[in-house]
Order: structure tokens, then C-alpha cells, then sequence
């Protein structure tokens, strides 16, 4: 009987990664068994790879078992952890949501680093945790971020702002955003969207004017909110002149910007406008 030679340490990586972008649990856990069997499961890559897939299929017994016996664990091992965490939290099982939060502390205690997908990890789970203490977790994570290399990426500070947001933290974002040396439109859409929010209707269109002023180019989510800016103030006047800004920059066949126009112009009582 002829002996096969056994699959290499990145043919067993490909492998997992094809496994992982194909989902497949079964295949998965076949091959689960052959690394163990070899002696390799505390292998941060492959194991992170299987904790990956596990979470992706929701199974996050096998997910834990699998991070559990890597070692040393690293940032990538901790971060599909997490994520596996944070895709049960979305079943609205909010244990899962603790899991997630109290980890920031396990890396540090392992002193491994959070990175940007750590972090963007966090803010989601601070974001839609229906817990009270979330908040305070979110305020945490940013002590954590402040200190770290990620501080000036525009994506985790868009995530606070996003967080702060959602909470209802208004001085809170409006100080992050201010903060950001470095913005885009999403911040802009973010800070427009709370002003909104808390019916501070001026407010918003001069953030729209300023975000203009800076270079940044309104998208569709933009349009919406100013557009809905001017049929609460039932301004015609500011709407027409927005709506010229919509034509412009050919936003004007989106289905929301046009609704949203509609609602405005029924509210200013000019209908026919629409």
C-alpha cells in the first residue's frame, strides 16, 4: 500500500481558507481531527482559521474549543473570537455581548494589541447591545483606542461617532467629531444624521454647508437627511436649492432622495415641484 505524503503546513492553510470561504463545517471538521492528530491545533494560523470558520457557521462550541487549545494566541486568533462572539450577539442572546467586551482585557492581560478590526469589532457590539452598561464599555474601548495605533483611523473614529451616536451621547460626538483631523463623508453623514436627530434642523444645514466647503461630496444618505432637514423647517426655498444640488451631482434618480423630495414638497405644499 503506498504511503501519500501528508499535506504541508500552507497546504493545510489554503485548504482552511478555502474551507472558510466556502463554509463548509463538515470538511472543516474533518480536517480539524488530522491537525489535531499531527500535533498542530495550537498553531495560532491554523487555529485561527478553524475558530473563523466555526463562527461563520455559528457554531461557537467548536469555534471555543478550537481557540482554546491555540497557543500562543494572537491579535488575528482573538479577533475571529470576538467576531464569533459578535455574530451570536446578533441572535439577541446578550451573554455573548459581555464574551465580546470582556476580551479587550484578556489580550491586553496576554499583551497583544488591539488593532482596527479588534476595535470595529467592539463599537458594533457596544452599538447594538440593548445592555445599559454598554455605553459605558463603549466609553471604555475609546480609552483603549486614544492609547492606540488605530487613534487617527478614520473608520474606528466614523465607529465611535457612530456609537455615540446611537446612544444618544450628543456632546460626546459632537467632541469626537470635531477631534478628527481627518474626516469623510461618512463622518459628515454620521454628525449631520445626530443633529437631526435631536431636532437641531439649522444646525444640520450649516454642517451641510461646511462639508461642502471642505471638499466633501454629499452621497445619497447625505441628500436624505438634508432633504428631510428642509421639510421640517418647510423650507421651499432651501429645498429647491438642494434639489438643484441633487440634479447636479446626479442623485436625483435614487429612489429614497426621491421620496424623500416628495415628502418635502408636500410639506411645503408644493407638490407639483416633485
Amino acid at each position: 500500500m503506498t504511503n501519500h505524503p501528508l499535506p504541508s503546513f500552507q497546504a493545510l492553510v489554503s485548504l482552511l481558507r478555502l474551507y472558510a470561504a466556502s463554509k463548509s463545517i463538515s470538511e472543516s471538521k474533518a480536517l480539524h481531527t488530522h491537525i489535531r492528530n499531527r500535533g498542530l491545533e495550537t498553531s495560532p494560523i491554523l487555529g485561527g482559521l478553524l475558530v473563523q470558520i466555526y463562527g461563520d457557521c455559528g457554531s461557537l462550541e467548536d469555534a471555543y474549543d478550537a481557540f482554546s487549545s491555540i497557543h500562543p494566541h494572537s491579535v488575528f486568533s482573538w479577533n475571529v473570537m470576538i467576531r464569533a462572539y459578535t455574530k451570536m450577539h446578533g441572535n439577541k442572546d446578550y451573554i455573548f455581548s459581555h464574551l465580546a467586551l470582556s476580551s479587550l482585557q484578556q489580550m491586553q492581560h496576554e499583551g497583544l494589541e488591539p488593532n482596527t478590526i479588534t476595535f470595529m469589532s467592539f463599537l458594533t457590539v457596544c452599538l447594538s447591545s440593548m445592555d445599559e452598561g454598554a455605553i459605558q464599555e463603549g466609553r471604555k474601548t475609546h480609552v483603549y483606542i486614544r492609547e492606540s495605533d488605530s487613534r487617527e483611523c478614520v473608520m474606528v473614529r466614523n465607529g465611535l461617532l457612530n456609537m455615540y451616536g446611537k446612544k444618544g451621547c450628543f456632546k460626546e460626538v459632537r467632541r469626537e467629531f470635531d477631534d478628527m483631523d481627518e474626516r469623510n463623508v461618512v463622518s459628515w453623514n454620521t454628525i449631520i444624521a445626530v443633529h437631526v436627530k435631536h431636532g437641531l434642523d439649522q444646525e444640520a444645514l450649516q454642517l451641510f454647508q461646511k462639508m461642502i466647503q471642505e471638499g466633501i461630496d454629499p452621497d445619497e444618505i447625505t441628500y436624505v437627511s438634508v432633504v428631510n432637514v428642509c421639510a421640517n423647517l418647510t423650507s421651499v426655498f432651501r429645498g429647491f436649492q438642494v434639489h438643484s444640488c441633487i440634479v447636479i451631482s446626479q442623485h436625483d434618480h435614487d429612489l429614497f432622495v426621491g421620496n424623500a423630495l416628495i415628502d418635502m414638497y408636500a410639506k411645503c405644499g408644493k407638490l407639483k415641484d416633485a
